[in-house]
């Protein structure tokens, strides 16, 4: 998760360069990862309710993503450890 939390914060810096912002409307440092953050559970909650079956509900899903963030973009069912 740490990655695709980088890798937005990089996409955010850039469109900021090619958009010219000026840095004193730039996110800061927090913001812009807490940013990236948001958008990377976000998108997982998205998928995961794509890939889930219909039975299940978004709280359990919301539930579920704050509970394993990290390790549900790595689990696989099935898989020893």
């Amino acid at each position: 998760m740490l990655s695709t939390v980088l890798g937005f914060v990089t996409m955010q810096n850039a469109m900021n360069q090619v958009w010219r912002v000026p840095f004193v409307r730039r996110p800061s440092f927090l913001q812009a990862r807490l940013r990236s953050l948001a958008l990377d559970l976000g998108l997982l909650w998205v998928a995961l309710s794509a890939l889930t079956a219909r039975a299940v509900s978004w709280r359990l899903l919301r539930g579920s993503i704050v509970e394993r963030g990290p390790e549900a973009e790595t689990h696989r069912p099935g898989a020893a450890g």
